[in-house]
């Protein structure tokens, strides 16, 4: 793993089912329950790794009200799609399709923690 990025989980298996959904595969999973702590670390595309942690302090987790400020993106092939799947699982919309600059269009979902969640379909 040459790097990672952690962000908080409610429930870690309702995050890691999320992020299977886009692509994520588990790498290791771990868990210290005398100090109600676990994570899993997940690769996409073998390079980016993200580790969910859960610990009582992520409960007090509330996301920033506007996702651009903070938020991991994930390129997809077929935006409509992608957020039609997570959306039918739970996925909350936090701005729908818009056409981008940089890229064809994107999205930006809330993940089942509330952490903002750009779907990027490149042009």
């Amino acid at each position: 793993m040459k790097y990672h990025f952690a962000i908080p989980a409610h429930d870690l298996e309702k995050s890691k089912r999320f992020y299977e959904t886009l692509g994520f595969s588990v790498l290791k999973e771990y868990e210290k329950p005398e100090e109600q702590f676990g994570f899993v670390q997940m690769a996409h595309d073998g390079d980016f790794v993200l580790e969910l942690v859960s610990h009582p302090s992520t409960q007090e987790f509330t996301a920033p009200s506007n996702p651009e400020t903070l938020h991991v993106a994930v390129t997809v092939d077929d935006l409509p799609a992608t957020l039609n799947t997570l959306a039918t699982q739970g996925a909350r919309i936090l701005r729908p399709i818009t056409d981008g600059v940089a890229v064809a269009r994107f999205a930006f979902i809330a993940d089942p923690s509330g952490f903002p969640v750009e779907l990027v379909e490149p042009k």
